[in-house]
């Protein structure tokens, strides 16, 4: 079972990595003819219900749209997280995401732009002080919210939520998606 989780990280980072530019024809396309890219850096609250657990993470996405009159965006979603315990103070981990990320627009030409979406990929993470490293399949569940900032920026709020390690796991996250 570890052997597989380590290839699902493996292929997950290759989708990402060298996935994304190249959808086809769009590695070739010209500026005006591909769709929007965005960047979306951001914070997340990542809990795990049952067993108590809370964090604190950092979100990093990529989202390319997959034609320019499309509402499809596909891309990655990278996180880090760091878990504790609700009541303890010496039992801890870290946490590597890497999602490769569909994203679907409900409806573009509303001012406010709701949105769903599925990430799945493989979770490194850490354990302190005695645990050592081990890897886990995560799904995520993605709706959400678009709201412009200006003509470049849209503050998009979204209630991940999903399975992580066989618990159920959500993650409110708040992010910034400037437009490339």
């Amino acid at each position: 079972m570890q052997n597989l989780h380590k290839s699902f990280l493996f292929l997950s980072f290759a989708f990402v990595l060298i996935g994304q530019p190249a959808l086809g024809a769009r590695a070739t396309a010209t500026a005006a003819e591909s769709g929007k890219i965005f960047f979306s850096p951001g914070l997340a609250v990542p809990m795990f219900v049952d067993p108590g657990e809370t964090g604190a993470g950092l979100s990093f996405g990529m989202l390319w749209q997959t034609e320019p009159s499309s509402r499809l965006y596909v891309g990655a979603d990278l996180g880090l997280h760091f878990w504790g315990k609700a009541f303890s103070t010496t039992e801890s981990s870290t946490g590597l995401q890497l999602l490769p990320t569909v994203i679907y627009h409900l409806n573009a030409k509303s001012t406010w732009v709701p949105f769903i979406g599925l990430s799945a990929g493989g979770y490194w993470w850490v354990a302190q002080p005695t645990g050592g490293p081990g890897f886990d399949f995560m799904l995520v569940f993605r709706p959400g919210l678009m709201i412009p900032v200006s003509s470049t920026m849209n503050l998009s709020v979204e209630a991940k939520y999903g399975s992580l390690s066989g618990f159920f796991l959500f993650a409110p996250t708040v992010s910034l998606s400037l437009s490339l």
